[in-house]
């Protein structure tokens, strides 16, 4: 790795300002003073990105919880501990967080680079959230040293990504009840509906349908929608970097249409004009766990584009990309009897859009203002608590976690 790239990287923090000040379950609807902006990730050559030398999140201390359009609950469930770099993951029940913790890895382990060195030091832990306090799970939960968290998680268990002290790379498949982990081959990976979705060593994708590989092209860090069948991958080519969809192909039978085990690429869009894992890193690190699809289907894929520095959506039917609110650094899905919107922190704050579909073509509405502090959301299941919020705690190596519900409006805009 270059000695540039090891530099400060003051700008990089997807997430510089979480807040979360409160000591029981509060609503407010007094308006705040407007935070400072949020300095987002810088999208740049390779002489100008440097590895980060501060948390991709990093919580800011001093603001309060309000609420300028909505009436928001929300309850303190308890502090976790984390490595001061990666979020926890929230299992999709509500009921379980999985969170990195010891000595943060090299940036090459966490970009999954080759001859990225182990980090015998990181490890993941597991805590019940629904309890009070919150508890370590020890039963079961028995992972080898050097074990990260990964990045993608479903009802039955979470992904984590280990270097062996060979210097092989394996991702794991861990059950949120019990710790039973089913080892793969592969450097990250994300699931889908029929199992997990892997890099190879030979920069191509394994996945539950086939092999998935294009001449010139690396694929780095594969990521899930929900979307049935299909599967989006950050990729590097002479093109640049790209966010590309592939699908299952279908074929027509004398029974009707039938999916057979090859996937073929259906939509791409280049995001930079440089193809840097960093900003692959960046565009998938802020939807890191369950993304709140359910058994529906979403609008597209969400991510950070670094290019335009705000959330986006990737229609794989149309190729659109949808930008999302100016600043916004993180965000998951929501679906209520109206449609899909998305629930995003911003440097304004909490904010909510609402997906619109016209013409073939989705639309995000003018935003609407939950909270005015960013926090990161994390979507569940549980319509009691609907979103789990990351803040900071006190202890820089540790993160406050809050279930947030909304409550009907009493208030003109």
């Amino acid at each position: 790795m270059h000695t540039d790239r090891r530099a400060a990287w003051r700008g990089i923090a997807i997430v510089s300002a979480l807040v979360l000040v409160c000591t029981g379950c509060v609503t407010e609807t007094v308006s705040p003073a407007r935070p400072a902006p949020v300095q987002g990730p810088t999208a740049t050559g390779r002489s100008s990105s440097p590895m980060p030398t501060q948390p991709v999140a990093t919580p800011a201390r001093d603001a309060r919880t309000v609420n300028a359009i909505l009436r928001a609950a929300i309850t303190p469930l308890g502090t976790i501990p984390f490595d001061g770099q990666v979020l926890p993951m929230i299992s999709p029940d509500g009921r379980f967080a999985a969170t990195q913790v010891g000595q943060t890895p090299s940036w090459s382990a966490m970009l999954v680079e080759p001859d990225a060195p182990p980090s015998p030091r990181t490890n993941v832990e597991v805590y019940d959230i629904s309890s009070q306090p919150v508890r370590l799970v020890r039963e079961g939960f028995d992972l080898p040293p050097g074990t990260m968290l990964g990045r993608s998680c479903d009802e039955s268990g979470f992904l984590v990504e280990h270097i062996t002290p060979m210097g092989e790379r394996r991702v794991g498949n861990v059950s949120w009840r019990g710790g039973d982990v089913e080892w793969f081959e592969g450097g990250t990976a994300t699931l889908v509906e029929q199992g997990i979705v892997a890099t190879t060593a030979e920069q191509a994708l394994k996945t539950p349908w086939g092999e998935v590989r294009e001449p010139g092209s690396e694929m780095w860090f594969p990521v899930s929608s929900g979307e049935r069948g299909l599967v989006y991958c950050f990729a590097a080519s002479h093109r640049g970097l790209e966010l590309q969809a592939w699908s299952r192909s279908v074929r027509a039978t004398s029974e009707g249409m039938s999916a057979d085990s090859s996937m073929s690429i259906i939509a791409r869009r280049r995001i930079a004009p440089r193809a840097e894992r960093i900003l692959a890193y960046q565009a998938v690190d802020p939807v890191r766990g369950w993304m709140g699809a359910g058994s529906e289907e979403p609008p597209g894929l969400l991510f950070f584009n670094p290019g335009t520095r705000r959330m986006t959506v990737f229609d794989a039917n149309t190729g659109d990309l949808v930008p999302l609110a100016a600043e916004s650094i993180s965000g998951v899905w929501t679906r209520d009897a109206a449609g899909w919107g998305v629930l995003l922190s911003t440097s304004r704050g909490l904010v909510y859009q609402r997906l619109e579909e016209s013409r073939s073509a989705w639309t995000a509405s003018p935003e609407a203002r939950l909270l005015g502090e960013p926090y990161v959301p994390r979507a569940t299941m549980d319509p009691t608590r609907p979103s789990i919020l990351i803040g900071p705690a006190r202890d820089a190596r540790r993160v406050n976690l809050v279930a947030l519900q909304l409550m009907p409006s009493d208030l003109e805009e």
